[in-house]
């Protein structure tokens, strides 16, 4: 019960004579998805939005995607019953004995040729994935748990042979301080960490907490035509900076 009028300059105002509902989390006992329905409908989120590859009864996962291009996956908690008490104020002991009884949801990613904003994704890992590609779609950024990769489109990248928490991207041209480009790692585990970069002319350093301030260079090494630090126990866990 409403109606919609389409502007001849652009834009849309639409009038409904009630409120529509949406609840992912059940609470009257089914998912009601009136006004995500309606929005859909109305091309809202033009095609494959964030919200509508997350919205499907169906959907494991909560799916965002930022303005940088970055995309984030992880699972959804909407199912979750809390049994919060309903105070004002949270109570530290209160909440320890209401998260004994809950039953959080998995915490394992697996992708198989999942289809995110026109890309073929393949992944497995923990907790939450986030990727960036470039205008060619080659990574550009990728944070991940206990994992060793990504696949793109049928082109597998392999970071390394052995699960760990990996972090890798471009920072910012603002944030260079006079270098042509620079990316920032970081590995948890010890080992080598293959990059999708060619390591002609490229530096690496050991920053720590500050990527601005370098503590001590790192040598790159060449894995069949890729950039590669190996992560002694004094880099596992810490940033490293890759440059030129």
């Amino acid at each position: 019960v409403g109606t919609v009028h389409d502007y001849p300059t652009g834009g849309r105002a639409v009038y409904l004579g009630f409120r529509p509902r949406d609840d992912q989390s059940c609470s009257q006992g089914r998912d009601i998805r009136t006004l995500f329905a309606i929005l859909n409908t109305l091309g809202c989120y033009a095609g494959e939005g964030g919200e509508a590859l997350s919205r499907p009864t169906e959907s494991r996962y909560v799916i965002n995607r930022f303005p940088n291009g970055a995309v984030s996956l992880a699972n959804h908690m909407r199912t979750i019953e809390e049994n919060w008490y309903g105070s004002f104020f949270r109570d530290e002991e209160e909440d320890k004995k209401i998260l004994q009884n809950v039953k959080l949801t998995p915490d394992e990613v697996e992708l198989t040729g999942h289809t995110l904003f026109g890309h073929a994704i393949t992944y497995r890992g923990r907790g939450a994935l986030t990727y960036r590609l470039d205008a060619a779609g080659s990574l550009d950024g990728f944070a991940g748990q206990d994992t060793t990769g990504i696949t793109v489109d049928g082109n597998e990248w392999r970071f390394r042979e052995t699960p760990a928490d990996i972090a890798f991207f471009r920072i910012a041209p603002e944030d260079l301080d006079g270098l042509a480009e620079a990316f920032a790692v970081r590995c948890s585990a010890e080992g080598r960490i293959t990059l999708p970069l060619k390591p002609d002319g490229l530096q690496a350093a050991l920053c720590g907490a500050d990527l601005h301030e370098a503590q001590r260079p790192l040598p790159v090494a060449n894995a069949g035509g890729y950039a590669a630090l190996d992560v002694g126990p004094d880099e596992a866990g810490e940033w490293m900076v890759i440059y030129s």
